[in-house]
């Protein structure tokens, strides 16, 4: 009795997307108008959902996008003073083995 546990198996991940430039600007006019959400929704053919996604993003960040919030880059490996202490321990090193070899 054999297993076959060759098969292959697909995951597909939604990602969000923005929406066009000149949508967001009609979508930014009507809120601003204090338009209702049924009535951009028909304007813009957005859904609701988007509609109070973006809403509730200009409230809270004064954009309809949020600004990326993903750090770039590693977290530092060593703390500021630990620096300073190790630059110190390789300049004394240095300036030891510069004084025996001179004299």
């Amino acid at each position: 009795m054999g297993y076959d546990f060759n098969f292959t198996t697909t995951i597909v991940i939604i990602m969000g997307h923005h929406l066009p430039d000149k949508v967001v600007h009609k979508i930014r006019l009507h809120i601003k108008a204090n338009k209702s959400i049924a009535a951009i929704t028909e304007a813009v053919k957005v859904s609701k959902k988007t509609i109070y996604k973006l809403r509730l993003n200009l409230n809270i960040w004064g954009k309809l996008y949020i600004p990326p919030i993903v750090t770039l880059g590693r977290y530092r490996s060593l703390l500021p003073y630990q620096e300073i202490v190790i630059y110190n321990i390789i300049i004394l090193s240095l300036l030891l083995t510069y004084y025996t070899e001179a004299s």
